[in-house]
């Protein structure tokens, strides 16, 4: 499930969805959709924000270090 999620999130991050240092609401839609459907929970807006807040330090540590800093960072 976070594989989908980080997934999503970079390709969104890719196609300009994250501006500053916040997703668009259109980018947290798209996670709480996929999540939804492909594992058929009950995924909602707070569910994938929390879940980005817990993920976001180990992940801005491993993209700055893969080089990928355009995801995490401003």
């Amino acid at each position: 499930m976070e594989h989908l999620f980080l997934e999503i999130l970079a390709d969104e991050a890719q196609k300009g969805n994250k501006p500053f240092n916040t997703f668009k609401v259109v980018s947290i839609n798209r996670v709480v959709a996929a999540i939804s459907e492909r594992f058929q929970v009950q995924c909602n807006v707070k569910h994938v924000e929390n879940h980005l807040r817990i993920v976001k330090k180990p992940m801005a540590n491993y993209m700055h270090n893969s080089g990928r800093k355009w995801f995490w960072m401003g």
